[in-house]
């Protein structure tokens, strides 16, 4: 197998991985190895040279025991089929997306060069002249959206990969682009009538939509799962989230068609709106190497879905805020305002207090138009 470097993230855990060592973090663990590793149980990482100088574990005392990090199986066979060029392009879509598949033509996982992206001089398809977002950025967002969907909404595992050895017709050049898990599904929910769908999975894919200011949310990029008689939603394809700027045209959400998204948020939905930490997610970003702007984007986007779920507003609602049937979106006025107002020191202070103001303008509104 060819050198490979690759950077590995669950829902709850980064992992950098070479043939030069291992170096895990989290916000209570640190593990680094100078060795080529081999992965043996869900948390413990050896080699054939370990000595004191070789392994450094930093743990602290409160570490779960429950969140052992489980072996990536799938990656590690994944890069290795790669390797062997056992892939097929996908047909649909606009970019270089490939289906990795195992020795039973069973897919494992989608592989998507960051060169390949639409825009992209070896884009294979060569579609969009134009793409939504710069192309050579979309790896390290599908990798965010996992992080920060954290399960939620049901984002596939995702791992970014450095110099994957991508085996072309027997040529083998080197690639960088993201790994997602493939999740067994009948199809989109162009196949399938929106009656069909919880309102809890339309509202979990909306709330990371809304903080992410998803780019891209239409039927190709909703998967559904059928579970016995229920049907579940399944979020793909998060290269067109965390724009540079919230100043875009056209942004629409698939569900805003649906009724699900003007029903009220469960307990469940509001508890975990409230529970968000826009701090530590700007520094999960910015570790991953997204720049300030696009992470501008997701404090303002998180900071109106927090506000509008905390004074009752739809999901519905709160999208209609972001979108602009006219000129300008309500959060562009918003943004502008507290531009016109605030220094870069305290422009998000003021852009919350404005927001709320809004919002609980229209809160009454609402109860004025039911009395």
């Amino acid at each position: 197998m060819h050198p490979t470097h690759l950077s590995v993230v669950f829902p709850f855990v980064g992992v950098t991985i070479s043939d030069s060592g291992v170096e895990l973090c989290t916000n209570t663990i640190t593990v680094s190895i100078n060795e080529k590793i081999d992965w043996i149980d869900h948390n413990v990482y050896t080699n054939t040279k370990t000595s004191s100088e070789d392994m450094v574990i930093q743990q602290n005392s409160g570490f779960p025991e429950s969140t052992a990090l489980p072996p990536p199986q799938w990656i590690m066979k994944s890069i290795e089929l790669v390797d062997q060029g056992k892939f097929e392009l996908c047909q649909s879509g606009v970019g270089g997306t490939y289906f990795v598949k195992d020795e039973t033509s069973s897919i494992l996982s989608v592989f998507k060069p960051n060169d390949e992206e639409p825009g992209s001089l070896n884009n294979p398809k060569q579609l969009v002249d134009t793409p939504i977002l710069p192309p050579g950025g979309g790896a390290v967002r599908e990798v965010a959206a996992c992080i920060l969907d954290n399960n939620f909404a049901g984002v596939p595992e995702t791992a970014l990969l450095e110099e994957v050895p991508f085996n072309i017709k027997g040529n083998t050049v080197l690639k960088t682009g993201s790994l997602q898990k493939f999740v067994a599904n009948i199809g989109d929910v162009s196949s399938y009538g929106y009656q069909k769908y919880l309102v809890e999975d339309v509202h979990k894919i909306g709330v990371l939509d809304i903080r992410t200011m998803n780019l891209d949310r239409n039927e190709e990029n909703i998967l559904v799962s059928k579970q016995n008689d229920t049907y579940r939603l399944i979020p793909i394809d998060h290269s067109y989230i965390l724009p540079d700027s919230i100043n875009n045209e056209d942004i629409w959400f698939e569900w805003m068609n649906w009724p699900q998204s003007k029903k009220p948020f469960s307990s469940q939905t509001l508890d975990y709106i409230k529970e968000i930490d826009i701090d530590a997610d700007a520094q999960t970003l910015q570790a991953l190497g997204l720049s300030t702007a696009p992470i501008r984007t997701m404090r303002i986007c998180t900071t109106l879905l927090k506000l509008g779920a905390q004074c009752g507003l739809t999901l519905f609602e709160i999208a209609s805020i972001m979108c602009k049937p006219a000129q300008k979106s309500q959060l562009q006025k918003l943004v502008e305002e507290a531009e016109q107002q605030a220094s870069t020191e305290n422009f998000f202070t003021v852009f919350a207090r404005l927001s709320e103001s809004y919002l609980k303008y229209k809160m009454n509104e609402h109860k004025n138009k039911g009395s």
